[in-house]
């Protein structure tokens, strides 16, 4: 869909190319890296390479993971949260391994005293969170699972569509 409108001179566009996980929704980050190409005219670009979210230890890892991207927009992010615990990557032969080493590690955590609600498994799928959340009953730990609401539920994404539904109705009309 093109975006073009006498109404409006400017477009802001957000996106991150090394969180562009979507590919199952057939998206990719090359629309991110190559947005100027999509739209036929040249763009600023403005980097936001503070992260507040996560520790040093999680960006360092997560820079280099994506100096290992031949794809991707060049940038180092910064940490402004304090040093936490190092980053441990661990691998797995099967997803039932996968699921059952999370329930150990949750498990884990509540003998050592974090109270349950301060744990959180996030899935990609519901079909994951009850899975989860069967694996966290049979181990006798109480779970709550909160699902997101359905895509076309969502009010930002109906307004979205209804901008680009008038959008084509106005180049229709001209």
């Amino acid at each position: 869909i093109l975006i073009a409108s006498p109404s409006f001179e400017s477009l802001m566009v957000v996106g991150d190319d090394s969180q562009a996980i979507f590919s199952f929704r057939n998206t990719s980050p090359e629309y991110i890296i190559n947005f100027s190409k999509y739209i036929g005219e040249e763009t600023d670009d403005i980097y936001l390479l503070e992260n507040h979210r996560c520790t040093p230890e999680i960006i360092e890892f997560a820079n280099k993971m994506n100096e290992k991207n031949m794809w991707r927009v060049a940038k180092n992010l910064v940490a402004t949260r304090p040093h936490g615990k190092p980053v441990t990557v661990k691998g797995f032969h099967t997803y039932d391994e996968e699921q059952k080493y999370i329930v150990e590690q949750v498990k884990e955590h509540i003998d050592m005293g974090t109270k349950p609600e301060d744990i959180a498994i996030i899935c990609a799928t519901k079909y994951e969170l009850r899975k989860f959340a069967n694996l966290l009953t049979q181990e006798g730990i109480e779970s709550v699972s909160l699902n997101p609401e359905p895509l076309m539920e969502n009010s930002r994404v109906r307004a979205a569509i209804a901008f680009v539904v008038a959008l084509e109705n106005e180049n229709d009309t001209q």
